[in-house]
């Protein structure tokens, strides 16, 4: 009798089922430590709305326009429908009705947050945070913490007082705040109703976005002992809301203002001078010279329309609807990033802001090597003095300069060299004089060109429902935060909510990273037209 014995199994066969089974194990241990990573470490969130743009998106629409070809982002809802026709402006050269109603909608930044990031370490001013929002501890919000623990903070002129002091940002929170107002580099071309915001002496020569001056040498050398300027001037194409004056004595007899009640021109017979509320138009600027041959009328109509379409630098969104940005405000708080090649000579570089109040100029003297500022351009002692040594010749250098927070500050390659508070500015009213051309540089013995202008302004915080912080200070307790969001006119936040205080226990997390980004892929058969979504790598970054 023989004795059965199970057939053996083949080495080959064991190894594939080892191998099914570490597969397995692997997959299950990674979804073991997702799970707990997820339960302790970081979790995933989506923005939803535009409280925080344009650094941080929610649901937009991504547009170019169409005459400057500057990117932009436009808010729209995401428990709505999008209209089938919607116009928007942009932002850049102030293009308007711009139609984007068949253009794709995105769905907002999905963030990476770092959970318990605060359970040892604080969070300081200017952080930005996900909390849970007071009111409704089943929604996650994400915004900025601008009061912390023990402050008494206020919202003033824009803003951000604590204890009756301004509160000031770094280079690198100004960056991240920072919107922009122009860039050149997204000039309009071939357009007649364009003009250039930025205007330049005869000696400055324009290619593309690049001005370059050259040293005068020679018997021209000793005669030119004066700066060359470029100049920015807010030039817009129409609307606006600020007022522009010109003299006129006398008003001509017989001329009439077409429909008196809502044009915005007026005569002020007690001043002798003719006002215009925002730009006035070539319509009716022809209606009002077709009236009179007088010749002083005619040369103050056409001074007028000139000077009219020169405004000061709004607090615009090209994220908004225009419905909420019903009632814009005028801000001073500016900064300008350029990049400059110094190629020869032993002159001067200058670049001069104002804040409509004081006038800073920052030059570069390259002979002697020294970086000096001078403040109100009459005070002959410059306020403070640095070596000019990092900056070569024919060596490109990122220069910034800004007056954010009534406070100079100035930078070389993000390097900051000049801070200089204005605190006695800072504690008087501001007035109400907002400079029209707020900034310029010029050149003086030098071969130098200047490339890359963008301006960008400051966030200007509105005054909301006004609840808490801004008719008066409002005091944080123990453990409390007051958080405002970037996007000032749509967000909801601790001046308009019922409890403005954010506890420390509704700390969520440190948003990190803008992650798995997507943008809309298209498909087209027939007559139908898709979209589906598609990674978009460019939108992945940190967020500081």
């Amino acid at each position: 009798m023989t004795e059965s014995r199970p057939p053996q199994e083949s080495p080959r066969s064991h190894e594939r089922r080892g191998g099914f089974r570490s597969l397995m194990e692997s997959i299950a241990s990674l979804a073991i430590a997702v799970i707990l990573f997820r339960a302790f470490v970081v979790e995933g969130y989506i923005i939803s709305t535009g409280s925080m743009a344009p650094g941080l998106l929610g649901y937009h629409k991504r547009v170019v326009c169409p005459t400057c070809k500057f990117p932009f982002t436009f808010g729209i809802a995401f428990d709505k429908p999008d209209p089938e026709s919607l116009l928007v402006k942009c932002p850049n050269c102030g293009r308007d009705q711009i139609e984007i109603g068949k253009v794709p909608r995105n769905q907002g930044d999905q963030l990476l947050v770092m959970k318990n990031a605060f359970a040892f370490l604080l969070p300081k001013r200017w952080e930005v945070v996900v909390f849970r929002n007071p009111n409704n501890p089943t929604q996650a919000y994400v915004k900025r913490i601008v009061g912390t623990p023990g402050d008494s903070i206020q919202i003033r002129d824009g803003d951000v007082w604590i204890d009756g002091n301004l509160q000031r940002k770094s280079l690198e929170q100004q960056r991240t705040v920072r919107l922009p107002v122009y860039d050149r580099s997204f000039r309009p071309k071939n357009d007649p109703t364009w003009k250039d915001r930025w205007l330049h002496d005869d000696d400055w020569e324009v290619t593309g976005g690049t001005f370059t001056c050259r040293q005068p040498r020679g018997i021209e050398a000793t005669r030119k002992e004066a700066n060359s300027w470029v100049s920015y001037r807010h030039w817009i194409r129409s609307g606006g809301e600020h007022e522009t004056s010109v003299a006129l004595r006398t008003w001509p007899v017989g001329v009439q203002i077409p429909n008196p009640v809502f044009s915005p021109l007026r005569y002020n017979s007690r001043s002798g001078s003719i006002v215009c509320r925002g730009v006035m138009s070539d319509d009716l600027r022809d209606k009002m010279l077709k009236q009179s041959k007088d010749e002083k009328f005619q040369d103050a109509i056409w001074k007028l329309y000139r000077q009219s379409h020169l405004s000061p630098i709004l607090d615009t969104y090209g994220y908004n609807r225009s419905s909420v940005l019903s009632e814009h405000v005028a801000v001073r708080d500016l900064m300008v990033s350029m990049r400059v090649t110094v190629n020869s000579g032993r002159g001067l570089f200058t670049v001069r802001m104002t804040d409509g109040e004081s006038v800073f100029d920052c030059v570069m003297d390259f002979g002697a090597r020294r970086l000096r500022v001078y403040r109100d351009i009459e005070n002959s002692e410059p306020i403070v003095e640095f070596a000019l040594s990092k900056v070569n010749l024919g060596q490109e250098f990122l220069f910034e300069m800004s007056l954010f927070d009534r406070q100079l500050l100035a930078a070389i390659d993000g390097e900051p060299l000049v801070i200089e508070p204005m605190d006695e500015a800072a504690r008087l009213p501001r007035s109400r004089n907002y400079p029209r051309q707020p900034l310029g540089f010029a050149s003086r013995g030098l071969d130098v060109e200047v490339a890359q202008l963008q301006l960008f302004r400051d966030v200007h915080d509105t005054t909301g429902s006004a609840r808490h912080g801004v008719a008066e200070p409002f005091h944080l307790g123990k453990n409390e935060y007051f958080c405002l969001g970037d996007n000032s006119p749509v967000s909801l936040d601790s001046r308009g909510w019922e409890t403005a205080a954010v506890k420390r226990h509704m700390l969520l997390g440190k948003p990190v990273l803008v992650h798995l980004p997507s943008k809309p892929g298209k498909i087209q058969i027939g007559n139908y037209v898709g979209y589906f979504r598609i990674p978009d790598f460019s939108r992945i970054r940190y967020i500081r």
